[in-house]
């Protein structure tokens, strides 16, 4: 039986990170204070336009397409426990 971790042609990633969704913002100013939340707490998030949101958010530095957030599988119960503690909703 071969041994695919001794390929040295294989590239792995010990460091994998599964995203989950966590909230989804419906224009600048939610995502203003969701993020501000989540730097305050040290959680990386990924954030994802909808729509035509992201190349407009690039031309006019916002977009009311709205956007989902994600962080990490790890970190999801803190993030919407910081969200909740600071602003009181749930999703």
């Amino acid at each position: 039986m071969e041994d695919k971790m001794d390929d040295p042609g294989k590239k792995q990633n010990v460091n994998e990170i599964t995203e989950e969704y966590l909230t989804t913002v419906s224009n600048e100013a939610e995502l203003s204070i969701i993020e501000s939340i989540l730097r305050s707490e040290n959680i990386l998030y990924i954030l994802r336009h909808k729509g035509a949101g992201g190349i407009i958010a690039v031309y006019t530095g916002y977009s009311n397409f709205g956007a989902d957030i994600y962080v990490s599988s790890e970190d999801v119960e803190r993030a919407k426990a910081a969200i909740y503690t600071n602003t009181g909703l749930e999703d």
